[in-house]
């Protein structure tokens, strides 16, 4: 239920920063823009402002930005149909650039609040890691005796480390030592193990 909920709220949310691109740019530029409507379907609210229908609909699937003279030919010379092809061009390309601008703000926010975990979440067949007996699961407390915060730490640890580890892990809350000897690829030591990504 919780996942429909979310697929809900950022297929909506999509939606209107995509059309919110539309209405923005059209605005600046002069083209009147007839509706822009949160939602499909039954009208719940609707208020109008400076030539502008805003509605609030019942359905949470999405919106719409209606723009005169968008679909059909218009004499008014506030209409898209009349502007010059660089303004039609920006008008119409908005709603993809709003997109773009969209992902890279997420993406932003998601790194700033994740990490990589010590919590093994894979093991490579025939890689030290697995041949030592490390599983998923496992989570690294510490490397030859420096403790570890994060996965990232795990990694940069058995790069810089010389001959072998003796690696502290807990498995089912106890704790387990481990002696593995890293594997060189391409100029870099590593074991064979991915980590489990969280989020804070």
């Amino acid at each position: 239920m919780i996942t429909i909920i979310s697929s809900i709220i950022i297929f909506l949310l999509v939606i209107l920063i995509h059309e919110f691109g539309h209405f923005i740019v059209a605005k600046m530029n002069g083209v009147s823009v007839l509706e822009f409507s949160i939602g499909m379907g039954p009208k719940l609210f609707q208020k109008e402002s400076n030539g502008t229908l805003y509605s609030l609909r019942l359905l949470p699937v999405g919106g719409y930005c209606q723009l005169e003279g968008e679909d059909e030919e218009n004499d008014s010379p506030n209409s898209l149909n009349n502007q010059s092809p660089f303004v039609r061009l920006k008008v119409i390309l908005a709603g993809a650039i709003m997109n773009f601008i969209l992902a890279f703000i997420l993406l932003i926010l998601l790194m700033s609040v994740s990490r990589v975990s010590t919590e093994v979440s894979g093991v490579l067949e025939n890689s030290p890691a697995y041949s030592s007996g490390i599983q998923v699961g496992d989570k690294i407390v510490s490397i030859n005796g420096q403790m570890l915060e994060d996965g990232e730490q795990v990694l940069e640890s058995i790069k810089k480390s010389k001959g072998d580890l003796d690696i502290v892990l807990l498995r089912n809350e106890k704790s387990k030592n481990i002696k593995v000897t890293p594997r060189l690829e391409n100029n870099n030591r590593k074991i064979g193990v991915n980590f489990q990504e969280e989020y804070n």
